[in-house]
């Protein structure tokens, strides 16, 4: 705290010179043709080692750190990495009788389902359980074709951090993952 304020008058004073200094470097490129370097000012790895100090130094917590590494780790996963393969979906076929749809309803663990008509290898679109769910409690048969919300199709190369923001816009918030011949991987 004591050293600061002179590393402000320092700083000011110094201003014009490391701005000169920059230009003339700049103008010295010019003249040879040459672009400045285009490398990034931060590189991932500094990012994490601000980070483990950060938690070293008590500023972030242990959770945190984790969070803000998954994210990184994130970024540069293929959505392949993430996604629920297709033989651990639970499927609904809507050519199904009643009954059949109602016991995988209620014995998925999952609350949006992919549906089928008849071809196993073409999802039409998304039940979302509870829209189901109301329609048994009030005592209605209902019928499960009314009820397939469309969902977004996302291609198996695209990058994890990008399929978050596709789904955000979402509103199933689940995507149908496909592979570059359209068939279906998983969700």
């Amino acid at each position: 705290c004591s050293v600061a304020p002179f590393m402000t008058v320092v700083s000011r004073v110094a201003a014009p010179i490391v701005w000169f200094v920059d230009a003339s470097g700049r103008f010295v490129l010019f003249l040879l043709r040459r672009k400045a370097s285009g490398e990034p000012k931060v590189t991932e790895e500094e990012i994490r080692m601000l980070v483990a100090e950060a938690e070293t130094a008590g500023v972030l917590g242990r959770d945190e750190r984790e969070m803000i590494s998954s994210v990184m780790q994130l970024g540069s996963r293929p959505v392949r990495a993430v996604m629920t393969p297709r033989h651990d979906v639970d499927v609904i076929d809507l050519t199904e009788s009643a009954a059949k749809i109602r016991r995988t309803l209620t014995q998925s663990v999952h609350s949006r389902i992919p549906v089928t008509d008849g071809d196993p290898d073409v999802i039409v679109g998304i039940i979302q359980a509870k829209d189901m769910l109301n329609a048994y409690l009030k005592g209605r048969k209902p019928d499960p074709r009314k009820f397939v919300r469309q969902a977004p199709v996302i291609p198996d190369t695209m990058d994890a951090l990008d399929v978050v923001t596709k789904l955000k816009d979402s509103p199933v918030h689940v995507g149908l993952v496909h592979d570059e011949f359209g068939h279906f991987e998983g969700v």
